[in-house]
């Protein structure tokens, strides 16, 4: 079960950092970047903590399966 809710946040944070909140820009203009996150340029605060929570969340994830596979590796070799 608790593999199950660690993928879905795991999922959750590899498309929320595919596809940002607000978007990306399409074009380049003085003001910002094509491909630069609407957010970061509207709201950098905002984005900063956004983007930290969901680096967070993903690298969770990453250390909790590596964990598990750990585990279940030296598991079958005491046995």
């Amino acid at each position: 079960m608790t593999m199950v809710v660690v993928g879905l946040i795991a999922a959750m944070a590899f498309q929320a950092a595919v596809s940002p909140p607000g978007g990306v820009w399409q074009d380049d203009t003085s003001s910002h970047r094509a491909g630069k996150a609407v957010m970061a340029s509207s709201h950098p605060k905002l984005y900063k903590l956004f983007s930290r929570a969901n680096t967070t969340a993903f690298v969770s994830f990453r250390l909790y399966s590596c964990n598990k596979r750990v585990r279940r590796c030296t598991q079958k070799h005491a046995d």
